[in-house]
């Protein structure tokens, strides 16, 4: 089982040759460098440093699905792209190796009470990258901030970067130096799982990026199920997340974001719509994922 596809076919003759025998592979496709729009397709810059990378990752993605006998991703949204990815590039297409599974929820969430707060905190729990929108959604909570007394946490799980990283993309080092200026904003680091499941009790609303390419987001899956509404973008996985709660989705120019917000905001929290949210993910909840992921391996268990 291994979750970085591009290292599937590498991997699989490693084991082969040790064990005298062909060994199963399973790849889980946790990301894509890839998406399409409407010229078609188009690449995710956080994985196409220097203009090449996204090009040779995706041909290591489909070389795995190849030498897979199963391929695991998180969405309909995920397999559709990939099966246009090998219908495009292989008359054999071997689609029917690829399952949606989506990753599981820690079943606690679903059980946590929330904190009751005097200023509404809305939540931004992604990396700090241009291409996710993180610039408009600083925006749109600055626009927020001038008539409602709000709090913008802040994560920035991307956590330090090297010289070149940022050379290449000096837009995350920017918006935090745009962050650090703004008083109604505050940048968290949760050390551990425990810190973590009580930030989302903490807060009100969650953001989601706009990231086309996205497959499924915890960050949206773990707030949801925590009771707490997201906001999403209606592009890639993110419709997916909230079959139950259409109304948290925003045109992908966010443009209806500040006035989604503000109608969220002035939203009573009751238990029932926090049980609303959790409908949406309460599916994934781990023990139920581990049989069904159970059921899908086990022709291959001896």
């Amino acid at each position: 089982f291994n979750n970085q596809p591009e290292s599937t076919l590498n991997l699989k003759m490693l084991f082969s040759s040790m064990y005298g025998k062909e060994v199963p592979a399973v790849s889980y496709y946790h990301y894509l460098p890839f998406h399409y729009g409407q010229d078609g397709i188009e690449w995710d810059p956080s994985q196409n440093l220097h203009g090449f990378s996204a090009p040779a990752i995706l041909n290591r993605n489909l070389e795995a699905l190849q030498v897979s006998e199963l391929g695991f991703v998180g969405s309909e949204f995920g397999k559709g792209i990939l099966q246009r990815a090998l219908r495009g590039r292989y008359q054999n297409v071997f689609s029917e190796h690829l399952r949606v599974f989506s990753p599981p929820i820690e079943p606690e969430l679903f059980e946590r009470e929330s904190a009751m707060n005097s200023h509404p905190r809305i939540l931004y729990n992604q990396r700090l990258y241009k291409h996710y929108g993180t610039g408009r959604v600083i925006e749109a909570v600055h626009n927020v901030s001038k008539t409602r007394d709000v709090r913008f946490v802040v994560t920035d799980p991307t956590g330090e970067r090297s010289f070149e990283r940022d050379r290449l993309d000096p837009h995350v080092r920017q918006f935090r130096e745009a962050l650090a200026t703004m008083p109604f904003v505050d940048r968290i680091h949760c050390a551990t799982r425990a810190a973590y499941h009580d930030l989302l009790t903490e807060v009100d609303l969650g953001i989601a990026p706009v990231k086309r390419s996205a497959l499924w987001s915890m960050a949206v899956a773990d707030l949801l199920s925590a009771g707490k509404p997201v906001l999403c973008p209606n592009v890639g996985a993110f419709p997916e997340l909230v079959p139950e709660s259409k109304e948290l989705l925003f045109n992908a120019d966010g443009s209806d974001r500040e006035e989604k917000i503000h109608a969220v905001l002035d939203r009573s929290f009751d238990g029932g719509m926090r049980e609303k949210y959790r409908s949406n993910t309460r599916r994934y909840s781990a023990p139920d994922m581990a049989r069904e992921m159970y059921q899908h391996l086990s022709p291959f268990i001896t």
